[in-house]
């Protein structure tokens, strides 16, 4: 007789890293302007989810996505961000060449 499999160990079960959830253009919206921004890249650390966008902006997201912070703003579409592991030095790199 075949034994039917055994229940997951609550205490060995693995969940995932992150959870996904739908950010809309209004959480990167520029309210002062009315400008909504594309994200083009995005940087995630422990402590940090960095946002780069279409329109050169950088933002850092709470860990829900509920609000956002506009940090820095570049003249030319951000392609890339990363962040240390200690979370306290930002890079971005932008379609102008730049590295900020």
């Amino acid at each position: 007789m075949s034994q039917p499999p055994a229940s997951p160990d609550p205490e060995t079960e693995t969940r995932p890293l992150i959870t996904f959830r739908d950010v809309t253009g209004t959480i990167l919206a520029d309210s002062a302007q009315h400008i909504e921004d594309e994200v083009t890249c995005i940087a995630l650390s422990a402590r940090l989810c960095l946002v780069g966008t279409k329109l050169g902006s950088l933002w850092r997201l709470d860990t829900s996505g509920s609000r956002s912070w506009k940090i820095s703003r570049n003249a030319a579409r951000i392609n890339a961000v990363g962040v240390d592991a200690e979370s306290a030095m930002v890079a971005t790199g932008t379609a102008d060449g730049r590295l900020k």
